[in-house]
């Protein structure tokens, strides 16, 4: 949902299309201004994109410590949708034979050539290896820009008609299979088994992927702030959407650091618009291996920005 009062809009959200990179401001709960221009010589266009070449990833796989995985690029499937397309890529490396495309890993940066081409975003649900698709840098870059329009007008926070208006995660049909978005891991602590088995339907629905107590608890309202330096890209983060005794965390990984501007998550997160939220640096306790979705356990250790 909206803030409900006149600020600068600290975390935005792409509104009009079909995915969504989050942009978080670093250091402290302030405003940002407009888009830093873009080093062109960092990025690697779509155009430049093509099969075979080789790629190198970075996620968190074990603690906080950001590691490299192999990428080799399939392909890409263009005009999915208005101006978007997608890079289908190959992962290998680390665990990622064993868990294949992990939640958590939303975000995760591919760079080919040391340029970076994109953030690790699909996945097609029980696939025998870990083909990802890649959402191209140049559509999460264009997707900075605020947008007036909200999702949905709520009278009260307390008002749940506006998780009706929220669209549920991307879809796209590759070669008579489906692929979807990584789900979103959400951790909640502190609420019992009988609650998150009331809303998982609805949070599922959303790309959503609610986990019970795995949030750790470590960060609490109005704690300090954590060292910058400390976050990179592939870097774990977790957006508080609670804290307290009571805690919810949605979980995701840093694509891009430009100043105090984060990039993460590579696709749709609610899809509700401008929106403020805190968010904290993460570090992962294990993986978990699964058929149909593996992923990360991690927790939230100290608070970032929003």
């Amino acid at each position: 949902m909206r803030s409900s009062h006149a600020t600068t809009p600290l975390y935005n959200r792409d509104v009009p299309g079909f995915f969504l990179s989050i942009v978080l401001t670093l250091i402290g709960f302030i405003g940002f201004g407009q888009a830093a221009a873009i080093a062109q010589s960092l990025i690697m266009p779509l155009k430049e994109v093509r099969a075979g070449q080789k790629a190198i990833g970075r996620t968190v796989f074990a603690g906080g410590n950001v590691e490299d995985f192999q990428v080799e690029i399939l392909g890409v499937l263009e005009n999915l949708g208005p101006k978007q397309s997608l890079i289908l890529g190959r992962l290998s490396g680390g665990p990622l034979s064993e868990t294949g495309v992990m939640a958590g890993m939303s975000g995760s940066p591919v760079y080919i050539d040391g340029k970076l081409a994109g953030a690790v975003a699909l996945a097609f649900p029980f696939s025998k290896q870990a083909i990802a698709g890649i959402r191209p840098i140049e559509e999460m870059l264009a997707a900075t820009v605020p947008q007036a329009s909200p999702r949905a007008a709520v009278d009260s926070p307390f008002d749940t008609r506006w998780l009706d208006k929220l669209p549920g995660p991307l879809a796209v049909n590759a070669g008579g299979s489906r692929m979807i978005e990584v789900a979103t891991p959400v951790s909640f602590a502190g609420f019992t088994r009988g609650t998150l088995e009331q809303f998982t339907p609805q949070l599922e629905a959303l790309g959503l992927s609610p986990r019970q107590g795995q949030s750790g608890g470590a960060v609490r309202a109005g704690g300090p702030l954590g060292d910058p330096s400390k976050l990179e890209p592939g870097s774990m983060i977790s957006v508080q959407l609670m804290s307290g005794d009571m805690t919810v965390g949605a979980d995701g990984t840093v694509t891009r650091i430009d100043g105090t501007r984060i990039w993460a998550f590579g696709h749709r997160f609610l899809d509700a618009g401008p929106t403020e939220m805190p968010f904290a640096r993460a570090e992962v306790i294990t993986l978990l291996p699964s058929l149909n979705n593996s992923f990360k356990i991690s927790a939230a250790k100290e608070w970032m920005g929003v």
